[in-house]
């Protein structure tokens, strides 16, 4: 399976130098909690659906997760701590195998390199009383070992996981094992798995070795417009690289929602719990508001494998998980995979973020072509639209996104502008103009 690289013309990613839209599903925890067959279950089925990348943590997320006996560790405990000197290598070819699976389904490995709470100082390890921490010193042999296991299967490294950078060693950590990851395979895609309220300092913003941004939308009940101001922020994400002569020049990056409300999660600390249509509005709002390169789904019983008698410790905050079986049936997955083939079908990769071309709330997400023939308008919800365009000569087409129909809207232009009139029908929307071609 060749690599994914950047189409840096439109800041989306490429594949066998085809169009790549990276639709991710989030299975954190695969590598300790499935066995071999329920992995070739899990990930056939995700293919079937359209997706193409499976997000998984090389080391298993401790502060946060389910586990049962089925559950197997990278290293052994010792005095209540992970022993890294006890590397269990049958958990390391179990993973090789799972990857050997996805990928000949076509599937893009995205490994997490380390989660936070394998960082000293980092919240995550704080919560859990240190007992996964890393030293420092060991950071080259560990870059070593992950890249000589998994780089064949030609993935994508997300460095970080779920990190503020709360200090400088945490930001320290993750500046050397970007850079170690980086050299030892320089032709595999990198990022950072960062929490929502993270900056990315500058040593790692400014790395030639960051390759593009993934933000992390949130969970929690007031997040609900993160998904476009974050994919704003991120796709003018202020980094610069050095030139050979001393200066700087900026530096663009494709942008990706790593981690939005997962469907079935609760709304942090509090329910209900995230539905279809919450997914679906992320989704849209980040793809229009910048983040075009891709989007990752989850599912709050997928992205940690919820088997019968498992523990979760998390349920405060997230509500109690699904099992698996039960979550891989959410219909957010299938508005997911609508989303990109409406996104390919369109060429929605050409767009960019243009909400001068509305009135109306700011959760009203517009982007056009820079020559305004093609014009797509998420809707949240049914409502009159002002789009301050003449849409006269432009087929026109309104997706009805919770049962994934299309229907002939009936704008009126005149005067410059083009009122969309409420449709009759209670869900969000996609309106989609497409400037009519001189025979």
């Amino acid at each position: 399976m060749k690599q994914v690289e950047i189409d840096t013309s439109t800041m989306t990613f490429t594949r066998d130098g085809r169009p790549f839209f990276y639709m991710a599903d989030t299975a954190w925890m695969a590598f300790s909690n499935l066995s071999l067959d329920e992995w070739e279950e899990y990930a056939g089925f995700r293919k079937a659906q359209g997706f193409t990348a499976l997000q998984i943590s090389i080391l298993p997320i401790l502060n946060d997760t389910s586990t049962g006996s089925q559950t197997v560790l990278p290293f052994a405990m010792k005095n209540g701590k992970m022993d890294f000197s006890a590397r269990n290598e049958g958990y390391f070819e179990k993973a090789g195998a799972m990857l050997e699976i996805m990928t000949e389904k076509g599937l893009v490995p995205a490994l997490v390199v380390l989660w936070n709470n394998y960082i000293p100082g980092s919240w995550a390890s704080e919560q859990i009383g240190n007992i996964s921490v890393m030293e420092e010193s060991s950071l080259p042999e560990y870059a070593e070992y992950v890249t000589a296991k998994f780089s064949r299967f030609n993935p994508v490294y997300i460095i970080s996981g779920d990190t503020k950078f709360d200090t400088e060693t945490v930001t320290r950590y993750y500046s050397i094992m970007l850079e170690e990851i980086k050299k030892r395979n320089p032709f595999s895609l990198t990022t950072m798995h960062i929490n929502p309220s993270a900056e990315i300092p500058p040593p790692i913003r400014d790395s030639a070795s960051l390759d593009f941004y993934m933000f992390q939308s949130g969970h929690g009940g007031g997040d609900t417009d993160s998904p476009f101001t974050l994919a704003e922020k991120f796709s003018n994400y202020p980094a610069r690289k050095q030139t050979a002569d001393g200066g700087t020049v900026p530096v663009k990056r494709p942008v990706v929602n790593g981690e939005p409300c997962y469907e079935g999660h609760g709304y942090g600390w509090d329910y209900p719990r995230w539905s279809a249509f919450e997914v679906r509005r992320a989704v849209w709002q980040s793809l229009l508001s910048g983040a075009k390169a891709g989007f990752t789904y989850g599912a709050h019983g997928i992205w940690m494998f919820q088997g019968k008698g498992m523990t979760f410790g998390s349920e405060g905050f997230s509500g109690a998980p699904f099992l698996w079986r039960e979550a891989l049936q959410f219909e957010g997955a299938w508005d997911v995979s609508w989303a990109k083939w409406l996104f390919e079908r369109y060429g929605f990769r050409l767009l960019e973020p243009n909400q001068a071309l509305i009135e109306g709330p700011s959760q009203i997400r517009a982007a056009a072509s820079p020559d305004l023939s093609l014009i797509a308008i998420y809707i949240p919800s049914a409502r009159r639209v002002v789009i301050r365009s003449d849409l006269g000569g432009y087929d026109t087409c309104l997706h009805l996104l919770d049962r994934r129909r299309a229907v002939s809207p009936s704008p009126e232009s005149g005067g410059g502008v083009t009122v969309l009139p409420m449709a009759g029908y209670n869900t969000d929307a996609l309106f989609v103009a497409e400037r009519i071609r001189s025979p």
